[in-house]
């Protein structure tokens, strides 16, 4: 079976810039190993979206943890 094409994100500066891409989660420090909010989004909407706790081994800056939170997902990550 194939994954579904995500289609509703553009990764172009002009229709994604910068300021949204990264929302609230890139300001809390500077890391230099984030991605993108939206990446995390598409996988708890999609792959995760029955999950009651998503776990993140490799916390980073956060994101996996914070977007999940908004969702209103119960996580944990260490570094």
């Amino acid at each position: 079976m194939m994954r579904e094409q995500i289609s509703d994100i553009s990764w172009t500066e002009h229709d994604l810039p910068q300021k949204s891409r990264t929302k609230h989660v890139h300001g809390i420090h500077p890391y230099f190993g984030k991605f993108v909010p939206q990446l995390v989004e598409y996988f708890l909407h999609s792959d995760l979206k029955d999950a009651m706790l998503v776990c993140d081994p490799f916390a980073g800056s956060g994101t996996t943890i914070v977007e999940s939170n908004v969702m209103g997902k119960d996580s944990i990550g260490w570094m």
